[in-house]
């Protein structure tokens, strides 16, 4: 797929120096990953976001994120005060018997939390190329209006610097939307997403996000360092 598409449609071709996802889950990291075999760290790549409005209201004021602490789920911790959903190093529900562990990861979850929004301020107004990501659920409202108050605080957030969006429906979603392309702004569909608790599993719609990420690619590729919990069940 990667080859037919550099040699017979090099001109669609697009490449950023940042490819940062929204939300509103992990599946979008994870297909970046499996395609690219290494993923930029970034604030919400692996996260999990109540709905459109999160990202909406959260970009307005990013200290909003862990001001208040975050909640042990059973599989994430809970931004107390946005909602939004966090991987630790262990599940919570792994060192509920700890409460020194527990702790231990809620320090360490709360230092990543706080580098990686400095980080995606810094790459929203570096001057480099960036693509912002976001993957809407079938069941939102008001999807255009949503869209154009997060492109407002996209636009704030980078300070006059050049972005493009990417939105990523499910097909049944594109059908009753009909989106068209421009002003930055680019719509894909896959037929189907990932279920939220499993978006690493083998579902088949790789070949979906393949001629996205074709279309859409990073401008450098870079080492990869990290192994991650999923790269086992690949």
């Amino acid at each position: 797929m990667g080859l037919w598409f550099s040699l017979f449609r090099r001109g669609a071709i697009k490449r950023y120096d940042h490819i940062m996802s929204l939300g509103y889950n992990c599946e979008i990291a994870y297909q970046l990953f499996k395609h690219n075999r290494f993923l930029e760290s970034n604030l919400f790549a692996w996260t999990n976001i109540p709905s459109l409005d999160t990202p909406i209201d959260v970009l307005g004021d990013l200290s909003a994120i862990g001001r208040d602490g975050y909640l042990a789920g059973n599989e994430l911790y809970r931004d107390a005060a946005t909602g939004i959903g966090f991987h630790g190093r262990a599940r919570p529900s792994e060192l509920a018997n700890d409460p020194a562990a527990a702790a231990e990861d809620v320090r360490e979850l709360t230092g990543r939390v706080a580098f990686l929004k400095d980080k995606f301020v810094n790459a929203a107004r570096d001057g480099k190329t960036k693509l912002y990501v976001v993957k809407i659920r079938g069941d939102e409202t008001d999807v255009f209006e949503k869209l154009n108050r997060l492109r407002s605080r996209l636009t704030a957030l980078t300070n006059g610097d050049r972005y493009d969006l990417l939105v990523v429906t499910e097909e049944k979603l594109s059908a009753i939307l009909r989106p068209t392309d421009g002003d930055g702004v680019y719509y894909r569909a896959v037929p189907f997403f990932a279920p939220d608790e499993s978006v690493a599993g083998k579902h088949k719609n790789f070949k979906a996000w393949q001629r996205i990420f074709d279309e859409f690619r990073p401008l450098r590729k870079l080492r990869q360092t990290k192994h991650y919990k999923f790269e086992d069940l690949s």
